[in-house]
């Protein structure tokens, strides 16, 4: 009996969800995301510090396959040897002024200067008139595609249904999320994933201030020395909340299930390369 009326509940929330998510997508984001279909493997780089290890094997696919990167990889020497074709922006930091304004507006300069080849730029739809009057960005060598982000909650095979057409992804509580989700409806036939430890609980405490904290390890911060820094949110510069952030990564973890299942069904496979990685949703190649 509890097992019956546990489902009818869950039938129930997934109608309200899906009647909600037609209204906002048709009255406010009609636009489908469109992208080009590709064939081969795309590379996918986030940020973990396990890149500086495994940049040999990332530069063996050198002509071999696509690269995507992703926030602060055009300050980095390996941008320009990988050239990559994908570049996946979601902060806050890089769309409206925050209190690293002035890190955002040194990689738009960089990317405007220095970039001589084809590059894509994605964002998320909601962003899409802020961007251009924020980043400045006219280099004609990049063009900027904007990813439909309404997400929908509720019956999977829907769910998958909306992210084929492009009418919804994932909730993107990472940039890697909207990465893997381009790569899959782009339809590349494998995706390797490089930097993505999601090790987010490691070290975890709160300090003298009785903040939370943790010591930050990313690829392009290698070189600064480790210490126990407050966990601060990227739009506000607020510090995060010990409930809230360990929600927040719980969903990023179920996003990859989502993504998981939407990869199945494009006939995508996904391998995560990443050594120590907590993500369980893929297949591990280490």
């Amino acid at each position: 009996m509890y097992t019956l009326i546990k489902k009818s509940g869950e039938i129930i929330k997934d109608s309200f969800n899906l009647l909600s998510y037609l209204i906002w997508v048709f009255i406010r984001y009609p636009y489908r995301t469109k992208l080009n279909k590709k064939l081969g493997k795309l590379v996918i780089l986030a940020n973990g510090p396990s890149i500086n290890k495994d940049l040999q094997n990332i530069k063996n696919n050198i002509g071999k396959a696509d690269f995507m990167v992703m926030n602060y990889m055009a300050l980095e020497d390996v941008f320009y040897e990988l050239k990559p074709e994908h570049y996946c922006l979601i902060d806050p930091m890089f769309f409206y002024k925050t209190h690293r304004e002035d890190e955002a507006k040194n990689l738009f300069n960089i990317l405007n200067t220095k970039v001589d080849w084809k590059l894509t730029i994605y964002i998320p739809l909601y962003f899409k008139s802020k961007f251009k009057e924020f980043s400045n960005l006219n280099n004609k060598n990049i063009d900027v595609v904007s990813i439909n982000n309404c997400t929908y909650f509720g019956f999977e095979k829907l769910r998958i249904y909306f992210y084929k057409i492009g009418l919804s992804c994932p909730e993107l509580y990472s940039v890697i999320s909207m990465g893997i989700y381009i790569g899959i409806k782009s339809k590349y036939d494998c995706l390797d994933l490089y930097g993505v430890e999601h090790t987010f609980f490691n070290n975890l405490q709160t300090n003298k201030e009785n903040q939370l904290s943790a010591v930050y390890d990313h690829f392009y911060e290698s070189n600064t020395i480790n210490k126990l820094k407050p966990l601060l949110k990227s739009d506000t510069g607020e510090v995060w909340r010990v409930s809230d952030y360990i929600i927040e990564k719980g969903l990023l973890f179920k996003s990859h299930d989502q993504l998981n299942s939407f990869a199945k069904s494009m006939e995508v496979s996904i391998v995560n390369c990443t050594v120590n990685s907590l993500i369980d949703s893929y297949t591990r190649v280490e």
